[in-house]
Order: C-alpha cells, then sequence, then structure tokens
C-alpha cells in the first residue's frame, strides 16, 4: 500500500512530463464523457475537475501503511461486536474480519468510499463505481466529498474529533490508532485540498 496520496490532474498521471501531460488531456476528457454516458447521467458528463498538463501534482506523506490503518479500523468502526487488535495485521488478508469484509466488497459499510476506491472526483455522489482506467486497468472511484464526510464520521466514531484535530496522534500508546490517526490527519487535509482545488485525489498506480 502507497505511503502517499496524490492531488492533481489525472494526466499528470499518465505522463512523465508537462509536455505529455498536455497531450492527453483531450483523452482524459473523451474517457471521462464514455464514463459519464455509461452511468447514465449519475454524474457530469462534462469534466467537472481542472485537467492541466503544467500542474503539477501534489504529493502528500501519510505514515507506514497509514491508508491500510484507517481502512482496518473503519471495518471495525462499522461492526462494534468486532474487537480491534493494537496492531495492523500484516498483511491485511490475514485478518478474518478484514477478509469477509473485502469479499463482500464492503457491501453496506458506511465507509464504502474510504474502503473500495482508489481514486476519488470532486464531485457530490453517493455510490462508488468501477470503470477502466484511460490506460485499460480497472480502477474504483468515488467522491470526494463522501470521502470527506467517511473520514470525519470515522474520526469522530474512533477518537472523538474531526481528522483536523490529530495532528499528535502518532503519539498514542496503541500502535494501530497512532498509525490510524496519524494517517487521519493527512488524508483530511488531501481531501479537503483536493475539494477547494476542484482536482482528483488519487492513490499512486505504476500506469
Amino acid at each position: 500500500m502507497s505511503d502517499a496520496i496524490l492531488v492533481g490532474p489525472l494526466c499528470r498521471l499518465f505522463a512523465i512530463d508537462a509536455e505529455t501531460a498536455r497531450e492527453r488531456v483531450a483523452g482524459i476528457e473523451r474517457w471521462w464523457s464514455d464514463v459519464g454516458a455509461a452511468l447514465s447521467g449519475r454524474v457530469p458528463v462534462s469534466l467537472p475537475w481542472i485537467e492541466d498538463g503544467d500542474l503539477e501534482p501534489r504529493r502528500i506523506g501519510l505514515p507506514e501503511r497509514g491508508l491500510d490503518a484507517v481502512r482496518f479500523v473503519a471495518v471495525h468502526a462499522a461492526r462494534p461486536e468486532l474487537e480491534l487488535p493494537d496492531a495492523l495485521p500484516d498483511p491485511l488478508w490475514t485478518d478474518p474480519d478484514w477478509r469477509r469484509a473485502q469479499e463482500s466488497r464492503f457491501a453496506r459499510s458506511p465507509y464504502g468510499h474510504l474502503l473500495a476506491a482508489e481514486a476519488w472526483l470532486p464531485i457530490d455522489f453517493d455510490f462508488t463505481f468501477v470503470v477502466p482506467r484511460p490506460d485499460g486497468a480497472d480502477w474504483s472511484i468515488g467522491s470526494s466529498f463522501a470521502l470527506r464526510d467517511q473520514l470525519g464520521f470515522l474520526s469522530q466514531r474512533t477518537f472523538g474529533c474531526s481528522p483536523a484535530s490529530l495532528a499528535e496522534a502518532h503519539r498514542l500508546a496503541v500502535p494501530l490508532l497512532a498509525t490510524a490517526g496519524a494517517a487521519l490527519f493527512a488524508l483530511g487535509g488531501a481531501v479537503a485540498a483536493a475539494i477547494a482545488s476542484r482536482l482528483p485525489l488519487v492513490v499512486p498506480f505504476r500506469a
């Protein structure tokens, strides 16, 4: 799992330099038009975020396995009868509760956008969906607005405060909660920046 998250235009994720990215903007626009049409108007067909090949993506660091930790805590928060361990399983699938949740594709979880998506767009919708990425690989997409809300719910439920109040969470005595709290703080800032700048938020991948 990545120890960072990116805020920036998609064209820069599929190009090694600004010149190539500028050439790919039209392709991103066509890709999204096809996605919008396939979803029958549930999202805008015209591009609702900024695609600019000259705009360098912003890399926001997370603690080691930070996103894993937040997602693991979210699975347990959705089922309060589960006991949260002190440490993060390595890898996650070795934990039977995580494995069952993943096998069900996190169905009916109140944290679906956090758990299922690998990219979040600055559009307000209440579902996640899987589509081919512009390079052909499958991509699970959610809403930045829904992610913001779900991070807030999880932070309040687990720590009794907003993600913005977790700057010192890395000092917590329980290792899993220290990692998850620090990652929630970073993710909260990342999603706020993505929404404010009208840019996608993306878990890094190899194109």
